[in-house]
């Protein structure tokens, strides 16, 4: 084989090998909202005010030591379960709905109103869920899903929910993951709120996403949004070590070879 040849050769076998990577997209970790003492496999699970890593369903080859949502945020007036209703699907059936209420202090009407659009900094100060992980190994994240349900009930009005997304990976700043997003409907089912971006983790760090909310109006008598959250799903990318993808090329090549000779 010629030395032109092999290089296109080579080249084309080292495409082929971080492709391949690169195609095998996988959700890594899943959280819902599930009764306490409530049991799946070995597994039990359950907090009154936190949605529960599935941790059945949580891909060790990506993730080690993922913690439940501990953090709420400020203007995070309430977090439980939902004693009676279920209105949004998850990964275990549907569980009764884990509800927030997000926006004010429940005293001054309309202090947790914002202006402009969703940043990283009122995700640090305002209305917000947390999820974080240890990366298992070097990944690329490219997905964050989850259902939305704006609560409707009482002969309140509940306002729409602007929702956006920052993740911090190894300690950083908060970036903005994907686009924001705004509810069509200021009640109801939204259905299900994809964030598509792509983040390199190297292996051990952190990640911590921020899910951050806000209202476009504030018109309910308590003073306060109702927010029901299901399904929270984490998409990430398989990124091979450099000599791992190396020895892929290397055989793709020989392989190569073999068939031209």
């Amino acid at each position: 084989m010629k030395k032109s040849s092999f290089r296109r050769a080579f080249v084309a076998a080292s495409t082929l090998a971080l492709a391949t990577s690169a195609a095998n997209a996988a959700i890594i970790l899943r959280y819902d909202s599930v009764a306490a003492g409530s049991s799946f496999g070995a597994f039990t699970y359950g907090s009154a005010t936190e949605l529960s890593e599935i941790q059945q369903l949580t891909d060790s080859a990506f993730v080690t030591t993922a913690a439940d949502t501990s953090v709420v945020g400020n203007k995070g007036i309430m977090a439980a379960i939902h004693a009676s209703q279920a209105l949004v699907a998850g990964a275990n059936s549907n569980q009764n709905d884990m509800q927030y209420r997000f926006g004010s202090d429940g005293t001054t009407a309309g202090n947790g109103i914002l202006n402009g659009p969703l940043t990283a900094a009122h995700a640090a100060s305002g209305p917000r869920l947390d999820f974080s992980y240890t990366a298992a190994t070097t990944q690329n994240l490219t997905e964050f899903s989850f259902h939305l349900f704006n609560n409707s009930g009482g002969g309140s009005s509940y306002g729409a929910r602007d929702v956006g997304l920052f993740v911090s990976v190894g300690g950083g700043a908060y970036t903005q993951f994907g686009d924001l997003f705004t509810s069509p409907t200021g009640n109801g089912n939204q259905g299900t709120v994809t964030f598509s971006d792509s983040f390199a983790v190297g292996t051990g760090e952190f990640v911590d996403f921020r899910l951050a909310f806000t209202d476009r109006t504030r018109t309910n008598n308590d003073l306060q949004a109702a927010t029901r959250i299901g399904d929270v799903q984490i998409s990430a990318v398989a990124v091979p070590e450099p000599s791992a993808a190396l020895l892929g090329a290397l055989g793709s090549l020989m392989l190569l070879r073999r068939r031209r000779a």
